[in-house]
């Protein structure tokens, strides 16, 4: 008896928040303020499975402690588009019940956005989608495989620039595909540079393709300056820059830094590259070049392009 008179209740609160949906919907706004302001409109009820779909987010909201009535009408205001969020090759849906159980009601009646949902959305993303291998492989221009460890060649989310970027989605209060923001990917990129050490060998490829290739000079390794074999991104361009060291300055016209002072770069102070040079007559520890092999690179590779060494 006690239950059919709780089913009972609880009927009577869905059916007058089914009500309160069909006779006013509303838009959303993004406020300079990050918050939600609503206006009331004319609109049909599009809900037509209020029992399932708009039943489980009233009891979600119930158990978030909203008002059930207040919930419903968050469901049918802001209820009405999803993001899907493209993660390489699968995607994630973000869809209205959770885009309304994000929603958070300020003491002055505005809505906005939980930004601590936000962030734990990106926070189980990145569990989800962060590498967790122990080595990668990566094959070479001469034919054979070579490992490479996860720390290095891995996918690592940037939680919060994706969390920024859902947000932006949400305001924007249409239903779209975004993509998220990562810190680091697992070099599979189709356009890298690739240096063999052994054979003072550097391999420019671009959307796939071998553009080109060039002797080059590493780093001392008489001396103990021997560039360091892994993998590594290009952290910046410059033109026209001189290099600076203990007992040096060199001036180069192409400078593309990738692991702290090491980068790539002209050397028109050489006369030849290549061979064993880079035993008795090495660099400092950066990759020397011919000037317009040095050029091709420079036009080609972009912040963020591996450079992967190896021997």
């Amino acid at each position: 008896m006690k239950e059919k008179k709780i089913r009972k209740t609880w009927k009577g609160i869905l059916c007058l928040v089914i009500i309160v949906m069909m006779l006013c919907g509303s838009t959303m706004v993004f406020a300079e303020t990050g918050e939600l302001t609503t206006q009331c409109i004319d609109a049909n009820a599009f809900i037509s499975d209020p029992w399932g779909t708009v039943g489980n987010a009233i009891s979600n909201g119930i158990s978030n402690g909203v008002n059930a009535l207040r919930y419903g009408d968050l469901y049918r205001r802001y209820g009405d588009f999803s993001i899907t969020l493209q993660m390489g090759n699968g995607s994630e849906v973000i869809g209205p019940n959770t885009i309304v159980s994000w929603i958070r009601v300020s003491d002055n009646g505005n809505e906005y956005y939980d930004d601590g949902k936000l962030n734990e959305y990106a926070s189980n993303l990145a569990a989800k989608y962060n590498s967790t291998e122990t080595k990668n492989t990566f094959m070479t221009s001469y034919g054979y495989e070579i490992s490479i460890p996860s720390t290095t060649y891995s996918w690592v989310l940037n939680q919060q620039a994706t969390a920024n970027a859902i947000r932006n989605a949400l305001y924007a209060h249409q239903t779209q595909t975004i993509y998220p923001v990562w810190a680091q990917t697992a070099g599979n990129a189709s356009t890298y540079v690739e240096i063999s050490l052994t054979n003072q060998r550097l391999f420019l490829y671009k959307d796939g393709q071998q553009i080109m290739a060039t002797d080059v000079v590493t780093g001392n390794t008489a001396l103990g300056r021997g560039t360091p074999a892994g993998y590594y991104t290009i952290k910046s361009k410059s033109r026209n820059t001189v290099l600076r060291g203990e007992g040096y300055a060199s001036p180069v016209s192409y400078w593309m830094p990738f692991n702290g002072g090491i980068g790539l770069h002209d050397a028109t102070w050489r006369g030849s590259f290549g061979g064993t040079i880079y035993q008795y007559d090495g660099s400092h520890g950066c990759v020397n070049m011919p000037l317009d092999k040095a050029r091709i690179a420079y036009e080609n590779v972009s912040v963020g392009t591996p450079v992967i060494l190896y021997w």
